[in-house]
This record gives structure tokens, sequence and C-alpha cells, in this order.
């Protein structure tokens, strides 16, 4: 059977492999956070940046930790960070990343609830502190000069 999860026609879904997928894109996001929060022109920016970065690592030990109950182990990635044209560019970036990682969660977790209630919970756990991250991420989008060279 093939079913449709964001626009996307996968096979057979497991539990696991989605629960992978999840650690793998919150380790990008902390990555690309931290990595965002060495580039940015403002003090608070980059404070706000690294807090949402640690949010987002937090979320990756969360899955771990799932993914170890379930008897898989997590993938060890080198992620690969978006480097942008500008400062503007790099919020956008990141404020995408956590929307569309929301999303994904969110269908994830309407999927599995009764098969995998847990894991389901987890999964909308991380997609509701991804709203909230994606606010803080979009007034610095709105803050930053679309324009500057930084």
């Amino acid at each position: 059977m093939k079913e449709w999860i964001g626009g996307e026609r996968r096979g057979p879904r497991h539990i696991l492999s989605d629960l992978v997928a999840a650690y793998e894109d919150e380790l990008r996001a902390a990555a690309q956070l931290r990595a965002h929060a060495e580039r940015v022109p403002y003090p608070q920016a980059a404070a706000t940046l690294r807090q949402l970065a640690e949010v987002e690592h937090r979320h990756a030990q969360a899955l771990s930790e799932q993914i170890s109950a379930r008897g898989g182990s997590p993938n060890v990635v080198q992620p690969t960070i978006y480097e942008g044209l500008n400062h503007w560019d790099r919020m956008a970036q990141d404020y995408h990343l956590a929307d569309d990682k929301r999303r994904r969660y969110l269908v994830q977790a309407i999927h599995w609830h009764r098969e995998y209630p847990k894991e389901a919970e987890l999964l909308s756990r991380i997609a509701a502190e991804d709203t909230a991250n994606r606010r803080l991420l979009e007034d610095l989008v709105s803050k930053a000069d679309s324009l500057a060279r930084n």
C-alpha cells in the first residue's frame, strides 16, 4: 500500500523510519541555527538563534530515545548547513525549515496516533514547540534587511 504524506508518495510507512528522519531534521535545524547565530549581525538575534538551537537539540535527544526504545539506532549525520546570501536569507531559510518540519510532524502524528500513541504525542509536542519557534523566527525575518550583504 502506498500513501501520500506531505505531497510525497511513499512506500509502506514504518514508525522507526519517520522517527529517524525527524531526528535527522532536528539535528540539521540545531546545527543550522547555531551556524546562523555565529553570522547574525545583532547580538539579541544571535541569542535567540542559540536558544532555538538548544530546543532543536532537545528534540533530537527525545527522538533518539524513542528510536532506541523501538530497537533502532539514530544515524550519525553531518547536516548540510544552508549558508544563505545574507542574514535575511538565512533567517527565511530557518523559518521555512521550522514550518516544513512542523507540518510534517503533525501529519505523522495523525497517521500514528492509534498504533503508536507515545510516538505520536512526541511528534505533536515537537510540532507545537516548532510553532512557537516559527513565531520567533518570523519576528527575526521581519526585522532583517533583505538587501543587506551580511
